[in-house]
């Protein structure tokens, strides 16, 4: 989101009960879910699937990172190990509808994870 750069601006549209915005993106409902399992990840470094319908992209890229040592699935519960910490962007990427395998490499796209 883009905000107006000017007081003058600004102040206008706040007085009109208008966001001060010139530019954004509204969040559909998976968008929100989504940013909200990828968070839990980032922050928590655990997810319990059953507490959202976002369905991981790559499920083999999951089960490739469990029997690597990254992630412990238990049930409905995903757990980046100690080992796994530096790799949680690759992790969260799993979840994420928008991530491209092909748009990692090009510069400006997604902050990269190792």
């Amino acid at each position: 989101m883009i905000c107006i750069k000017t007081t003058c601006r600004y102040r206008k549209a706040i007085d009109a009960g208008r966001l001060p915005v010139v530019k954004g993106y509204a969040m559909t409902p998976m968008d929100i879910e989504t940013g909200w399992a990828i968070m839990q990840l980032m922050c928590y470094s655990r997810l319990d699937v059953s507490k959202c319908s976002v369905v991981p992209r790559a499920r083999d890229k999951l089960k490739e990172l469990e029997r690597d040592g990254i992630i412990r699935i238990n049930g409905s519960i995903i757990v980046i190990t100690e080992i796994g910490k530096p790799f949680t962007r690759v992790v969260a990427s799993c979840f994420d509808p928008y991530f491209q395998a092909e748009n990692y490499k090009k510069e400006g796209r997604h902050a990269k994870a190792i």
